[in-house]
């Protein structure tokens, strides 16, 4: 039975059922002598990768699936050895079709979950939904983004820098102090002392129009994550007028 006609059975992605063979291969759950590679051409023309399973590969690849597809591949199988169209499946089970429709209803779900936490935590726009959509995909093996091809960017397209990039923009370079203490002095960021000689830096309302809060991948003590400002780079000429100013005083 090939690959393709698998997906076609469970409602599943091609390329999906293709990285579960070959994870069997690699862990050697499946005999190398128990399928073999093929090609096809898709609706392009263009040469793709296929493998064509025997009986004992086909039944240990559907193991990891529900028991609905599984008798769906069996029902198969048991046609393509007797040459006879097998009993129907009763009516009670699913389609695969309803069996996707009712996966992304509840990808859906977590995405709503997981993006209100990321939006508890202080994390907000596409930054917010990414990880939320990366939280879905370590639940469920889906990414919601990935499956509608939505390309999450920063606002108009713009790279988001921190202090030290944007100061080199400059000629002569700015320090990364330098830069703080301009964008304190243009209403964008204030700063804000937590403890003796210690101090972090909050976005002002203003402020929040060239910049956001990004997360670094650590924690506090307090489990919270370690969040740092990165700029648009919109705000380098914004603070290029301040330096001007400055040049010509």
């Amino acid at each position: 039975m090939s690959s393709r006609e698998i997906a076609e059975l469970t409602g599943k992605r091609h390329d999906n059922v293709l990285r579960d063979i070959k994870i069997l291969i690699e862990q050697g759950a499946i005999d190398r002598l128990s399928f073999e590679e093929i090609s096809y051409k898709d609706s392009y023309g263009r040469e793709q990768a296929a493998y064509e399973l025997d009986f004992d590969a086909t039944m240990t690849l559907v193991t990891g699936y529900n028991a609905v597809l599984r008798a769906r591949v069996i029902r198969r199988w048991r046609e393509l050895e007797t040459g006879r169209i097998a009993e129907p499946i009763s009516s009670s089970f699913p389609l695969p079709s309803e069996i996707a429709a009712r996966e992304l209803k509840a990808s859906h779900e977590m995405l709503k979950t997981s993006h209100e936490i990321a939006l508890f935590f202080g994390l907000k726009g596409n930054q917010a939904l990414l990880c939320a959509d990366k939280a879905v995909r370590k639940q469920s093996g889906v990414s919601p983004r990935e499956l509608l091809e939505i390309d999450l960017k920063t606002p108009n397209n713009e790279a988001l820098l921190i202090a030290t990039e944007i100061g080199r923009q400059f000629e002569p370079a700015l320090s990364a102090n330098a830069v703080n203490r301009i964008l304190i002095e243009l209403g964008l960021m204030k700063r804000k002392e937590t403890c003796k000689d210690k101090y972090v830096y909050r976005l002002t309302d203003r402020g929040k129009e060239f910049g956001e809060y990004v997360d670094v991948g650590k924690s506090h003590s307090d489990g919270t994550p370690v969040q740092q400002i990165k700029w648009r780079e919109s705000v380098v000429p914004v603070i290029a007028g301040i330096d001007n100013q400055r040049t010509r005083r």
